[in-house]
Formats: C-alpha cells, structure tokens, sequence
C-alpha cells in the first residue's frame, strides 16, 4: 500500500488511476469524462483505456482510422490524461465469458506495455466496463473499483443474454474492491455480489456553466425564432426516451416548442423511423449534438426542462440521471417521468401521464419568482462533480484503511 493510501483524506490525490472506460475520449461527455476530469484537477496521472472497437462497429461505420487507432499506443490528450485504444475486439464479449477473457487478455497487453512507459507504480483500477473483471490483479494495483452507471443486464430485451451480462458482471462484483453505482436500484441489485457497494448520483460542471451564462449570455442561433415557450431536454437520445409522450404533447400543445440537444445513439432503426416520424411535426426539433461549452446556453434558453422517460423497469434505474443537475444548474425547473423524489415542486415536477406532463410543464412554466431560479441553482452546485469526486476520494480511503487494518493482523 502506498503512503497515499494512509492519509486521513484525499486519497485520491497525486496517483497514477487507469480507467477502463466504455467510451472514446472524444465523445460525448459521460460520468466517466467528467470524474476523470476531476482527477486531474487533483493532481493524478490517468491512462484512459478508450472503448472496445468491435469489428462488429468497423463493418457497420467503416471507419478505419479509430479501428486502428490502437497502431497509436499511448497518446498525451493534455497534461497528466494518457489515452490508448485497444486492439479491435471480437464480437460476443459482452455475452461470452471466454470470448470476454480473450478480449481484455489483448487490452491487458496493451496496458501492462503503457502502464511500464508511463512509470505508473500501485495504480488505482478503475473499471467501467461489467464483463473487464480479468483484468482485476494484474496490475499490482492498490484497489479495482467497479463504477456501474447502466442496469447492463437489463438494457437487452433477451433474457438468456440478460444471465449471461448477469454472470459477467457478477464475476466483476465479486473481484473488485468496492463497487460505486449512480443508483440506489442498482446499488440493491448488486448489493449481494460485492464485498462493499456505495452509491453516488451524476453531478454537474459548475464552473462550465458560470463561464458560459455570465454576464448575458447569448441564444443558439438555431434556436433563434423559434415559438416559445420552449420545452427542452438536452442529452443522448435513445430508447428510454418515450417519443409517444412526446408525440402526444406536441399535438396536444401546437403553441409550445419541443427542443432536443443531443445524439440519437441507439442500435434499433425502428427508434432511428420513429425519431423521423416524431420530427416532422412542426414544433419539434431535434438539433443533434452540441460541444459541452455550449450546452448551458441551449439550456438557460429553455423555459422548462424535461426527462421524459419511458415507463418500466428501465426508468427506475435512472435516480438523478446526468442531465437533472444541469438543468437545475441554468435555473430551470424540471418536469419528468421517473417517479416521486424528495425534491420541492419548484424543483421538480411528477407526471404519469400525458394530462399529467401537460398540467406539469403549465404550472412548471408560471414559476418565475427568482427565489426558485437560486435555490435550484444552489441545489446544483452543491452537487457538483468535484463533489463526487470527492465522495469516491472518501469511499476509497475507508476502503483503503480497512485493507491496511486487515494485513496488520
């Protein structure tokens, strides 16, 4: 154990982390860009292990150069944030044990060569990815930490590929450390497979939104004309969205506008045919990806702001999800579809159905007393990702503490 390791705080301070992400650096920002932004701000060298390139995804996007982008080896992105992609994988890992351990047996290779370039020495591991646990112990690592975000099992609609994610991902529980999830369902669904679970919810760029909405900030020029009121939700598009709700609103309130930021990203086509359908009404827009810098001003031009989830088990999972606290961090109310929290109404707003959702964003809409507009954006930032950060900082060092204790006897 390094002398890190037995501070009183700030454990996560001035360490060498590998993170075993499940997206490209450049791509849109998730809980894993976020809090290893976050680490570097603390001072910690990162080797950021980019997401797996099936040749499943290079048959599908052609895209040679990031199938390839492996040839690269270890590439400084900035100051202490090392990237490196592995090797294409084999299709089938994310449901085949031996497929999966073929896998990340090519990804160990790739790292334990960047690991010894870089010097790293009694790393943090830091996985993402639920089926990585082979790679758990092979780095002479002080702790494995598995972050879940997603319910992985529950994302696939076949249920013997749900028991094979489930086998993968439990094999992970069990050989980590700690597990930290966004969640406290899946936090009760992984509780009896690791040796200790916490959870943590998604947080916000605060200083991102105090540089971009100083002063008086400008409107978007696609937004720009558009009828108001504006009803906006900005973040990735795919199947949890409930594209009926949001049908059912724009007909039933031609006069509001229903504005979408963000990447239509699921695999389905028919969800791609029913985007298409969805925007061909006339108070619908979606406007696709934005750089992060410009994500507050699409939001501080929105009159209210809205989670429109879809009903089910999938929604259930989704506690805080990552866009809530943005929202809330432009001052704006929200109305959504995932269920009672113990938030104010000029907060939040519940809706069911979609009179509900209607009544909602009406009584969200004649909420303009700028005692909301404050305490919302109080609410956002004391929950902002340095907090978070801070909290893992914390989870880890007591784990840390109870390792050391437990080699002393």
């Amino acid at each position: 154990m390094s002398d890190s390791a037995a501070s009183p705080s700030g454990y996560l301070s001035h360490r060498d982390i590998i993170v075993v992400s499940l997206s490209d650096w450049d791509g849109p920002r998730r809980i894993r860009h976020y809090l290893t932004q976050e680490l570097l701000k603390k001072g910690n060298r990162v080797l950021f292990l980019e997401a797996n390139f099936s040749l499943v995804k290079l048959f599908k996007t052609w895209n040679w150069e990031r199938a390839f982008r492996f040839r690269l080896g270890t590439r400084e992105a900035k100051p202490n944030l090392f990237l490196l992609a592995a090797p294409p994988f084999i299709p089938g890992g994310e449901f085949s044990a031996m497929v999966s351990r073929l896998n990340w047996s090519l990804a160990r290779r790739a790292l334990r060569t960047a690991v010894g370039k870089l010097g790293f020495r009694d790393p943090i591991l830091w996985i993402y990815a639920f089926n990585a646990s082979s790679l758990v112990g092979t780095f002479n690592e002080d702790l494995a930490l598995y972050l879940c975000n997603d319910p992985f099992a529950a994302l696939n609609d076949r249920p013997f590929l749900q028991r094979r994610i489930r086998r993968l991902e439990r094999e992970l529980l069990r050989k980590v450390d700690v597990t930290v999830t966004v969640s406290e369902r899946l936090t009760d669904d992984h509780r009896d497979f690791t040796r200790r679970i916490s959870t943590i919810h998604h947080g916000v760029d605060i200083s991102l939104f105090d540089r971009a909405l100083a002063g008086s900030p400008r409107v978007p020029a696609d937004l720009a004309g558009v009828s108001q009121p504006l009803i906006g939700y900005c973040g990735v598009i795919r199947y949890t969205i409930d594209l009926d709700l949001v049908e059912e609103v724009a007909r039933a309130r031609p006069g509001w506008s229903l504005v979408f930021v963000g990447p239509v990203t699921e695999s389905a086509s028919s969800f791609y045919r029913r985007v298409e359908e969805v925007k061909r009404l006339a108070n619908v827009r979606f406007l696709g990806a934005r750089p992060p810098e410009e994500v507050p001003l699409y939001l501080n031009a929105f009159d209210v702001c809205m989670l429109p989830y879809a009903g089910g088990t999938i929604a259930s999972y989704f506690s805080l999800p990552l866009k809530f606290y943005e929202y809330l961090a432009a001052g704006k109310p929200v109305v959504w579809t995932i269920g009672a929290r113990p938030f104010p109404g000029h907060v939040v707003l519940n809706a069911g159905s979609t009179s509900e959702f209607i009544r909602a964003v009406e009584r969200a809409l004649a909420m303009k007393d700028e005692r909301y507009v404050l305490e919302r954006k109080r609410l956002a930032r004391e929950n902002s990702w340095a907090h978070r950060a801070d909290e893992v900082s914390e989870i880890l060092r007591r784990v840390a503490d109870e390792k050391a204790r437990g080699q002393e006897k």
